[in-house]
């Protein structure tokens, strides 16, 4: 009878450790599902587009509302590249060959960085791009793309360099 009785107790201390490992395990789920939801009303409410982009250059299931009002919700395993440049065959072009040279380590990071497209143009709005990548000992694992509608500040980059290039030719029609 006193192995039985070992037996219940240690039966009843699993079963009150059981009860104690669910209730930390229900607490940690309800943590982390209020975690997932601010953080899904911060990717909803910014005004940039902010995406994740894996080592092959994919788009991530996480990305901010701005994203994809912008240029729609990609496919699953669709490339940043692709998704971004539809219609835009040199600049697809232009963001895989920086993308791979980035991932290659062929340059030093900054360099790599500085020479992946920082601009880009979708119908009648320009966009800047900015790529902060994702380090795994030392080695670009993906990256943080963060993209801004900038066509304002565009079309007042083209207008004054439209005042500029007419006061020039008024000052050299009155030379």
């Amino acid at each position: 009878y006193v192995l039985l009785d070992e037996f219940v107790g240690l039966y009843a201390a699993v079963e009150e450790a059981n009860r104690g490992l669910e209730l930390r395990v229900a607490q940690r789920t309800s943590a982390l599902a209020r975690r997932n939801a601010e953080m899904r009303l911060v990717l909803d409410t910014v005004s940039q587009g902010l995406v994740t982009i894996d080592r092959e250059g994919r788009v991530s299931g996480e990305r901010s509302a701005a994203f994809d009002r912008w240029f729609g919700a990609p496919a699953a395993e669709e490339l940043f590249a692709e998704h971004v440049a539809r219609m835009d065959r040199k600049l697809e072009f232009s963001l895989r060959q920086g993308w791979e040279q980035l991932v290659e380590n062929v340059m030093p990071l900054e360099l790599n960085i500085q020479q992946m497209p920082q601009r880009m143009a979708v119908g009648n709005t320009s966009y800047s791009l900015a790529f902060t990548p994702i380090l795994d000992d030392q080695e670009v694992n993906g990256a943080l793309v963060t993209i801004s509608d900038v066509t304002a500040e565009v079309a007042a980059e083209r207008a004054e360099a439209t005042e500029r290039e007419f006061v020039r030719t008024f000052e050299r029609a009155v030379q």
